[in-house]
Formats: structure tokens, sequence, C-alpha cells
């Protein structure tokens, strides 16, 4: 994850108190076998097309958005609505529910933080008083092979910015037309994602929470015709 400031969009009056998102299970039919696409982040890890369905988004059409915002990708068709995971995140995990401001402090006449918390990020509750949520988002970075926090900005936000419920779609979606060779793709705002299409039966090394995604929601390794 990484700060990325935009614009206020909401002032945290939020009624819905579940976070969707949705991840893409992107393949393509080659002759020598089914291939599936993934991307090595900036920070060192592999992960499928994912995202958060954006307020009055439908997550069919979030999940779309994410395959072309991070691949590029434009002749793309929608095959399968795989399945929906619903998940209570553990101890002081929490999401955001909208993007907001924050505060040094728990009152709405506190000075705001240089930084805006954008829709599905997540972050780290570590206290609450007055109605507000005291939360700390970590940037990460690679040190030395390993990865390690490259910094921690802490704030408070209404109680009711945030969530520990979040809904997960799940989507098959066929690439028509793609490059062969790997490729690069500039994505939320900052970061080069590195594509490439791998044998869907090899070893994946997804990112730990991915790779159980995909055990649990795997594609067939052969097209069903």
């Amino acid at each position: 994850m990484g700060i990325h400031v935009i614009p206020i969009q909401s002032t945290a009056v939020v009624e819905d108190t579940i976070l969707r998102k949705v991840t893409a299970f992107v393949t393509r039919d080659t002759p020598t076998g089914r291939q599936i696409l993934l991307f090595r982040h900036p920070t060192g890890s592999i992960q499928l097309p994912a995202g958060t369905v954006e307020v009055g988004e439908v997550p069919s059409d979030a999940v779309m958005r994410e395959v072309y915002e991070e691949t590029g990708l434009t002749e793309v068709e929608l095959l399968e609505d795989i399945g929906i995971e619903h998940c209570t995140m553990r101890d002081d995990e929490r999401v955001v529910l909208c993007t907001i401001p924050t505060r040094t402090a728990p009152t709405n006449t506190a000075t705001l933080v240089d930084l805006h918390l954008r829709r599905g990020i997540y972050v780290r509750e570590l206290s609450r008083a007055n109605g507000y949520a005291e939360v700390a988002y970590e940037d990460w970075a690679i040190v030395n092979g390993e990865h390690q926090v490259n910094q921690q900005i802490k704030g408070w936000i209404p109680e009711t910015a945030v969530t520990s419920h979040v809904e997960r779609h799940f989507y098959h979606v066929r690439a028509l037309e793609s490059p062969d060779r790997p490729w690069n793709c500039f994505a939320e705002g900052r970061y080069q994602f590195h594509l490439y299409w791998q044998d869907i039966h090899k070893a994946t090394n997804l990112l730990s929470f991915q790779e159980v995604w995909w055990t649990q929601w795997g594609l067939p390794t052969v097209s069903p015709n």
C-alpha cells in the first residue's frame, strides 16, 4: 500500500458497514494450455488484479474497471461470477469506508493531518474516543530483500468511517487480446505493475492471502469450451 492523497469525497456519514471488494482471475486459452494473468507489485509481491467497489458501482462493473486500471487490457469479457467471500477482519485490522481526512485529536475542530485515507485502504485501529477511531496507516517497502514498514502515519477519523467487514466478489475474466510478452502498467497513481502470463497449473507464488483465494476459488486448468 502507498499514500495517495485525493480530494475529500465524504464526510464519514456512512450507511453501509460492509466494504465490497472484487478480485479477477484473468485467463486466456492458448494452443499449449490455459494461462492466468499475474503481476509483480513494486513491493515484490505477486498479485491478482483486485480492488474496491466504488460508491454507486456494482461489483461486476467494478471488476472490469479494476482489470483495465491494473492491466491496461481493453479487450476482455466477463465469463463468470465465481463466488462471494464474507470476511470479518482480525483484532485491530480495519478497512476505510470513505475517503476522508485524518485529525490530530478525536474532535471535529482538531487540526487536519496532511493525509487523506482513501476508500478501501487497510489500517490498524489503535483506540476509540468521543465517537472517533485512532488509526495507523503503514506504507511498506522492501529493505534488503525484506518487507518492512517504510513509514507509519496516525490520525483520528469518525468511527463510522471504518469497518471490519469485507465482502469480496470473485470473477473469471477472459482476455480476448493481450500482449504475449510481459508488459508494464502504471496503476494507482504511483506504481508500475509488471504483468505476465503464467501456465495456470504452475505454482503462482501469490501474496499469502491471495494464495488462499486461489486455493479456494481457483479455475479449471483447461477451457470447458
